[in-house]
């Protein structure tokens, strides 16, 4: 009888550690998202198009548009996904960002 209960309890516990292990190959929200924000901020174009004598006082998110805004200006950057190497592709999507030209504030 415990044999019996023993195989009945493998069974599921060995489809749950193949499943886990297909679906930990695919990266949440939060941690694409936190890899983005680390790709805008680590990045070497980021401080090719601010002023160095900026400070940055706000980084948001819209979408897929991120708006770095200084103490003199504001910065657009879109994140661009690109398409997956191959088709049933799981894993962390890939992107590039495009920096846009930076804007004045207005000063009010």
């Amino acid at each position: 009888m415990n044999k019996l209960i023993y195989k009945l309890m493998l069974f599921p516990i060995a489809g749950f550690c193949l499943l886990s292990t297909h679906l930990s190959a695919a990266l949440p929200p939060f941690y694409q998202s936190l890899k983005e924000y680390k790709a805008l901020i680590n990045g070497n174009e980021l401080p090719m198009h601010l002023d160095p004598s900026d400070l940055i006082t706000d980084i948001t998110r819209n979408d897929d548009v991120f708006i770095v805004t200084t103490s003199k200006h504001q910065l657009k950057v879109d994140v661009v996904y690109d398409p997956p190497e191959h088709q049933g592709f799981v894993g962390p999507a890939r992107f590039h960002l495009v920096f846009h030209e930076r804007e004045a504030l207005s000063e009010s």
